[in-house]
């Protein structure tokens, strides 16, 4: 069986790092033959592409996807090649790759699944106004939807009016890989962030991931005489305003933006707390990788995921999605108290292995 995972590009969010891994997992499968169609040529997880996959660049060119270019021509071309030779096509995010994949399989009469991150009905409100008419259109049509999470689903049944068909399949982890990155040390010139204790975020540098509010919070604490340091990894179109922002409250000296990493495991496992302060998410894979180390959670009650993750609070504190004053709070009491949570057992179910038998089973139809 034969199958083509669409993305945008390579860049470095939760998303893009998923599709990589189900896609590397499968072709280890000796049933299931996987080709990653990239509509673009770029993006931070180029030195991360599987060895075994088959990969196919849509364009050379590192310009964003827009929606008037003729370039997108010679991307559906090439995506249309490829697809002919595949039995299931795959919209491996929202957006671009739905709509090319949703096309292609109606020109070729193939089975078409859409694969959804975050909470589609809070992610169109962020878009501009035609992505909320093109999805209306498009999702209404398309034979499966998959999804990370119930909440997730259940913003897509109300968008869509419970018209098609969806399921869940989690976003998976790779557990025994976390665990064995974690425990590599951290680059020297990096080792001096940590003399004091860490408040880490991670994740792309973007408005809806809103690390402006933990920014925010920071300086809170540092009013309060909490001696720590923050620091960010990602790297995303926000990087200039959050480091003016940074300075213009007077914490630049304590706030740490080190882009994007490969290994952000290791960072993770030394930090005394992660916090999330997303306006969306539709599943969290940092939530999950913080749950695997054991390290604790506080994070924005956003929709979608996070609750989900946290057991309603049970693995971690969820404050008022925007509420800075309210996770700094939640921050300083993490390390005043020294909280620490056994949450590992909490994430086996997201395993990598355990998750990409439910992708096998999907493609297979069985």
């Amino acid at each position: 069986m034969k199958a083509v995972f669409i993305l945008p590009s390579l860049a470095g969010g939760g998303a893009e790092r998923v599709v990589l891994d189900i896609s590397r997992a499968l072709n280890v499968d000796p049933e299931i033959e996987v080709t990653l169609f990239v509509m673009k040529k770029k993006g931070v997880l180029i030195n991360q592409l599987p060895e075994n996959t088959n990969i196919v660049f849509g364009s050379e060119s590192e310009s964003s996807i827009r929606a008037l270019d003729f370039e997108n021509f010679r991307i559906f071309i090439r995506l249309l090649a490829i697809a002919l030779k595949n039995d299931s096509i795959i919209g491996g995010m929202e957006t671009y790759p739905t709509y090319f994949g949703f096309i292609v399989s109606g020109v070729l009469r193939k089975r078409f699944i859409s694969w959804i991150h975050t909470d589609i009905g809070q992610y169109l409100l962020l878009q501009p106004k035609w992505h909320t008419y093109m999805n209306l259109l498009i999702y209404k049509k398309i034979h499966l939807v998959v999804l990370p999470s119930n909440t997730a689903q259940s913003s897509f049944t109300e968008l869509t009016n419970g018209s098609r068909r969806s399921m869940v399949i989690s976003n998976p982890i790779n557990i025994k890989k976390i665990n064995e990155k974690a425990c590599l040390n951290i680059p020297v010139q990096h080792r001096l962030i940590f003399s004091k204790p860490v408040i880490v975020g991670i994740g792309r540098l973007s408005t809806h991931k809103n690390f402006r509010q933990l920014i925010e919070a920071h300086s809170i604490l540092k009013s309060m005489g909490m001696d720590y340091n923050l620091l960010i990894l990602g790297e995303g179109e926000e990087r200039q305003k959050l480091e003016e922002f940074a300075h213009a409250n007077g914490v630049g000296d304590s706030v740490f933006l080190l882009g994007f990493v490969e290994n952000p495991y290791k960072y993770l496992k030394k930090s005394s707390v992660l916090a999330v302060p997303s306006k969306l998410e539709g599943f969290s894979l940092t939530i999950a990788e913080a749950l695997a180390l054991d390290v604790p959670v506080v994070s924005n009650d956003c929709p979608s995921g996070p609750r989900e993750l946290l057991l309603d609070g049970e693995l971690g504190d969820l404050i008022t999605t925007g509420d800075s004053r309210a996770m700094a709070h939640a921050l300083r009491n993490v390390l005043e108290n020294s909280i620490c949570r056994s949450t590992s057992h909490a994430v086996q179910k997201f395993d990598l292995n355990e998750v990409t038998s439910q992708w096998k089973n999907l493609i297979m139809g069985k």
